[in-house]
């Protein structure tokens, strides 16, 4: 089965639908990828689904379907770039943008120039200027008829180029029509029964209707496909709660087992002798490499990405272009939206209390090598603690575990005002490790569950940079308040503003009902 059962994607939050316009979309292997497995040269014109595909000279069927895009830079990202260039410097006269019947003289006038030049061994070729005609004017209008007379004469240029250039004899030619046409006078709008009987929920005058749907009809030429979809699967979202916890568990332990090593490197003051203080710095960086490398095999060879992003010429500019898309495309849902809002903020205090944690300490006349074997022991409380996070997740809920962690982190900043003695320090430090890694863990499945499944690559690329780019306003509003303070256990405690925020926008968040 290829996959492709319509023209355009269920996306029913869009007026305008995606189409299946690429390579990745297809489940099977298609003719062109044989042909190039073969090592056969390949051309397209237009021919469904071969976006971003391997076809060595492919003008792809595309057309811009965001506000902030054009037909220019859709082609060019679909397409072979080079060879766009240089079929639309030769032929671009011939079309008015995408409009019939000027379209398909261009098409033409590419294919007749590629034959004759490019001597591809295999070519597809995409007319659709009857198809347009038929679905304007009618199955049997004069308009229909002229397009007929105008497909004849093209499909003549393409025969007699293989004529000329002497290759006829070699070639099979195969037309084919990808559907049936007939004059319609009767529509039935099934979605209108459906919402009727309450099974979707439309947007006021809209085409769109809520994504809370349960049954939905998409229709595509003389077929109509009826979509079904029960109650959410709760065995999944509890899994998801219970390898997210798990593996930020795990991480803890793995990084725990590093900084073991490198603090007996540090404590017997380089193995013995061994390496100097500036080489036991060294190894440290080393050792952080070695650990990497040697964790990430086994994922690298065995773990298989289902949903991703087609390689690209340009990767920064592409990433800029997607990052653009997926803002507008994240936008589109609004608990979605809020959360990463409420993330942005109490995530921010998380991050800048860990980061920070040493520079209180040090204030408060504690050494470096206690400070070290505090963030040891944070780490090993984070291990247990993350996987009970996951269970609570499972008992009580994802969302109320949730607003647990930031509550708890809200009173240890309230707790850094009486910040004192290394015991004080001892028992902030125990706190954090309780619900670091849990906060962090749930907070990454309970975005999991709100992200569209074949999007989950753009909009977790999303989640990663906010996370990163969340860590400015926590450490910039303690060093403020603690200039201003003297004392930089307030600096800590102002920290409990971004927990506030993030828990009152996470509840606003999951009131929202268009899940």
């Amino acid at each position: 089965m290829h996959g492709i059962v319509n023209n355009t994607k269920l996306q029913p939050r869009r007026q305008s639908p995606d189409w299946f316009w690429y390579r990745k979309d297809i489940q099977s292997m298609p003719l062109y990828d044989i042909a190039k497995e073969k090592g056969l040269t390949t051309a397209a014109f237009l021919w469904p689904v071969t976006a971003g595909s391997k076809i060595d000279y492919n003008l792809a069927e595309i057309f811009p379907n965001r506000i902030w895009t054009n037909q220019v830079l859709v082609s060019l990202k679909a397409s072979s770039p080079l060879f766009l260039y240089e079929m639309n410097k030769k032929y671009g006269k011939l079309r008015h943008g995408i409009k019939q019947p000027w379209l398909d003289d261009f098409v033409t006038a590419c294919a007749v120039d590629t034959i004759k030049n490019k001597k591809p061994d295999l070519t597809l070729i995409h007319l659709v200027d009857m198809d347009s005609m038929r679905h304007r004017y009618g199955v049997r209008s004069p308009q229909a008829k002229e397009a007929l007379h105008r497909l004849d004469k093209r499909v003549a240029k393409i025969i007699q180029v293989t004529k000329d250039t002497g290759t006829y004899p070699q070639t099979d030619f195969v037309i084919l029509g990808d559907h049936y046409q007939i004059n319609v006078d009767k529509i039935i709008h099934l979605n209108m029964l459906f919402a009727q009987q309450g099974l979707l929920h439309p947007l006021g005058k809209k085409s769109t209707y809520r994504n809370n749907w349960q049954v939905t009809a998409k229709t595509c030429d003389g077929e109509t496909y009826i979509y079904t979809r029960g109650a959410v699967d709760r065995g999944k979202l509890k899994q998801m709660d219970r390898v997210s916890s798990t593996g930020y568990g795990m991480g803890y332990l793995g990084g725990v087992v590093a900084f073991i090593i490198f603090l007996v490197a540090e404590l017997s003051k380089g193995f013995g002798g061994l390496l100097s203080s500036y080489g036991v710095a060294r190894f440290s960086f080393i050792l952080a490499a070695v650990w990497w490398v040697i964790f990430a095999w086994p994922l690298l060879k065995n773990g298989h990405q289902r949903y991703s992003v087609n390689s690209v010429t340009n990767p920064f500019i592409d990433s800029l272009r997607r990052l653009r898309r997926t803002m507008h495309h994240i936008n589109q849902y609004k608990q979605l939206t809020w959360f990463l809002v409420a993330y942005f903020f109490y995530i921010d205090g998380v991050d800048t209390i860990f980061t920070m944690a040493t520079v209180i300490g040090k204030d408060l006349g504690i050494q470096t090598m206690m400070l070290m074997v505090v963030l040891l022991v944070v780490q090993l409380i984070a291990v247990p603690f993350s996987l009970l996070y996951g269970w609570l997740a499972n008992k009580f809920s994802t969302r109320r575990i949730i607003m647990l962690g930031i509550i708890v982190y809200f009173f240890i900043c309230l707790y850094a005002l009486r910040l004192e003695t290394l015991i004080d320090f001892w028992i902030l430090a125990i706190l954090v490790g309780t619900s670091q890694g849990g906060l962090q863990a749930l907070s990454r499945s309970y975005f999991g569950r709100l992200v569209p499944k074949n999007d989950s690559s753009e909009f977790f690329g999303f989640y990663n940079i906010l996370g990163k780019f969340s860590t400015i306003l926590g450490p910039f509003i303690v060093g403020i308040v603690t200039q201003w303070t003297g004392k930089s256990t307030v600096g800590a405690a102002s920290l409990s503003v971004l927990f506030a925020l993030g828990l009152v926008m996470f509840i606003f968040a999951s009131a929202i009902k268009d899940k």
